[in-house]
Parts: structure tokens; sequence; C-alpha cells
């Protein structure tokens, strides 16, 4: 198995007048390392947002 590096990425956007609008945070994974007809296929990205977690929650309290 090939294991992928990853890193954290931080970015600032500003709005016209010079004030923080935002703060950006991801998460990369650096795909350099995998190895062509290997490893293509048998990437995995776990992702969450926040709607998913609602819904989840929703549905475990409706059904108890």
């Amino acid at each position: 198995m090939n294991v992928l590096s990853c890193k954290w990425i931080f970015h600032i956007k500003y709005n016209p007048n010079g004030s923080i609008e935002r703060r950006e945070a991801r998460f990369i994974v650096r795909d350099f390392g995998q190895l062509a007809g290997l490893d293509y296929n048998e990437t995995f990205n776990p992702i969450v947002k926040p709607t998913i977690i609602q819904i989840v929650l929703s549905v475990a309290i409706t059904y108890d």
C-alpha cells in the first residue's frame, strides 16, 4: 500500500478596505507519490459537512 502525505493550507481573505473577511483552511493530499496504474483507483477522501452531521443526528433522534 502506498501512503500519501498530506498538509494543511491556510489562507486569509481580505475585504477591499484591507480588513479580514474570513479565514480558510484546507487539508490537501499531495498525490505526486501515486504510482501509475497501481493506486489511482484506491483513493479515499473523507469529507464530512455540517449538513450531513445534522441529517444523521436527526435520523438517529427520529428512530430513537
